[in-house]
């Protein structure tokens, strides 16, 4: 099960198609996105490969979404915490940018997996607020 301040991730996912997305089809995106998400509840959505640890910060994972109809890639910062077992807990999610050189990937990268971890220090001795 996917946790978190939904409100939160679900912003930053329907910030990152309305800015890669024609309006037109944005209802039709965030549908994709839904189902997306229902399928990594449910354990389904990854391959190897989509989901790595992040190397500067061995509390995240990094889940990786292509969704090529949309051309659009989007990342979720997640952790899985012993405490909470069968929760996926998303701290963060963007759009990642690749039409930059990679030192400016890197950088916008870095700065992602800043706000993840700083949600993870806040939220990690109240379990995120799920469990209590």
């Amino acid at each position: 099960m996917i946790e978190g301040d939904r409100r939160i991730v679900v912003r930053e996912f329907t910030d990152a198609i309305r800015s890669a997305v024609d309006p037109r089809h944005f209802v039709d995106a965030m549908a994709d996105i839904r189902a997306t998400l229902e399928t990594i509840e449910r354990c389904c959505a990854t391959v190897p490969g989509e989901v790595e640890p992040v190397a500067r910060d061995q509390n995240l994972f990094e889940l990786k979404i292509s969704f090529k109809t949309w051309g659009l890639l989007v990342r979720i910062y997640e952790t899985e915490d012993p405490r909470l077992p069968g929760y996926l807990v998303a701290l963060r999610a963007h759009q990642k940018v690749v039409n930059v050189s990679q030192q400016d990937i890197d950088q916008m990268q870095n700065l992602e997996i800043d706000i993840a971890s700083r949600r993870w220090v806040s939220g990690h001795a109240t379990l995120w607020g799920i469990a209590g």
